[in-house]
């Protein structure tokens, strides 16, 4: 009797297995608890059938960041989540359109982050926070927080790796400038002086604006209208290693403007980088004077009223590595590219794409006076047709499109 009872619970147990591993689950949820933003969640699911569960993963939630704020030594800002306070850091401050002008003249490195926005007109200048000053004629040291308003100053202020950093969104509707320089005023035409705030309607109560680079980036900004201006006039400023990635201008509007300006009279530029970036219906796309090395590449340049770019020279020469690469540029109202003077320079002009960008006489490309200078002229097009490679060293450089091809 017992062998039968044992065989009958086998022959069930056989029966409850077989069925369970053929039939199709059907699933109930009997338990779950929610993700948050520091842990996954998970749903529990048992078979009506059988008893067998499952549990499903949820994965967690992104935190609900509030806005970034910046700390007291400006070296650093925070954002917090509202759910679970957990606080996220980067270095670098962030501006807004009411407090960027004066916190770009607040720090002279580190990022700086542009929140979305429109903001206006723009500049890197000098404030108590940067800048040092000196009396102009004795060259005694002064104290920015005790400056007389009659006196004439040199204002210096020193900017190494300041990245001003764009994104979606953030439009400047206006210009940024950085200009060394003697900065005065008129009747008709005051300025503010940025330490003593006082109004120079002369030279009399003037200042000497003394601005150092090494290590300055703009990135992803958009500009409307306005352009990236830089001045370096006087002997003992150095501007060097300066870069703008990524930027989009839009001239509409505008009249005998450039996009990006580099303004040198006697003094230089040195490496300088202008790399993916849209340039559209301005006077001149880039134009500046006295490059130590200047790279352009990867960038659109189009509907120019002259030059789309223009490297030029005043009371200097162009000079070192000069290479335009990769460009595509279209529909200028003269050449595409014009150089001025250089002098132990190495031009490249290298896989651009041009398309009717030529002068009245078929000119693409003109330099003025070359001395001891290389250049080359390879892998670019004109109107979808493959231009033939030049090299040389001469005293001067014209390409010339054939008229049948204009």
């Amino acid at each position: 009797m017992m062998k039968k009872n044992v065989l009958i619970v086998v022959l069930v147990l056989a029966l409850v297995l077989v069925g369970c591993a053929e039939h199709e689950h059907s699933w109930n949820e009997v338990a779950s608890t929610a993700p948050t933003c520091t842990a996954d969640g998970e749903r529990v699911f048992k078979c009506k059938g059988c008893g067998a569960t499952r549990t499903e993963m949820v994965e967690k939630l992104s935190h609900s960041f509030g806005e970034w704020g910046n700390s007291d030594d400006l070296k650093t800002n925070t954002r917090e989540c509202s759910v679970c306070q957990e606080k996220e850091t980067r270095d670098g401050i962030v501006v807004n359109p009411t407090n960027a002008q004066e916190l770009i003249n607040s720090v002279n490195t580190g990022k700086v982050y542009f929140t979305a926005g429109e903001y206006g007109d723009l500049s890197l200048t000098h404030s108590k926070k940067v800048s040092t000053a000196k009396e102009t004629h004795s060259k005694k040291d002064a104290d920015v927080e005790n400056l007389n308003d009659t006196t004439t100053y040199d204002y210096c202020r020193q900017i190494e790796n300041l990245e001003l950093i764009g994104g979606d969104g953030v439009v400047v509707a206006g210009s940024f400038i950085c200009n060394s320089g003697h900065q005065y005023g008129t009747k008709d035409n005051a300025i503010t002086d940025p330490l003593r705030n006082i109004t120079i309607d002369s030279t009399n109560n003037s200042y000497y604006s003394y601005i150092s680079i090494d290590g300055l980036e703009f990135k992803a900004m958009t500009f409307e209208a306005g352009q990236i201006s830089f001045g370096n006039q006087m002997d003992s400023t150095v501007m060097k290693n300066i870069k703008i990635e990524g930027c989009v201008f839009d001239g509409s509007g505008t009249s005998n403007m450039q996009a990006v300006r580099f303004l040198a009279d006697s003094n230089s530029f040195e490496n300088v980088t202008i790399e993916n970036t849209k340039i559209d219906n301005y006077f001149q796309g880039i134009w500046g004077e006295g490059f130590k090395n200047i790279t352009i590449k990867d960038c659109e340049v189009s509907n120019t009223e002259h030059n789309a770019i223009a490297i030029q020279s005043s009371n200097n020469t162009f000079t070192g590595t000069i290479a335009l690469k990769n460009n595509t540029i279209s529909n200028t109202a003269d050449r595409a590219v014009r150089f001025g003077n250089g002098k132990d320079a190495t031009i490249v002009v290298e896989k651009n794409v041009f398309s009717e960008a030529v002068d009245t006489n078929g000119d693409l490309l003109k330099t003025s006076t070359l001395t001891n200078c290389t250049y080359s002229f390879t892998g670019n097009t004109y109107n979808d047709v493959s231009m033939k490679d030049i090299s040389g060293r001469d005293s001067s450089w014209i390409v010339t499109i054939p008229t049948e091809e204009v």
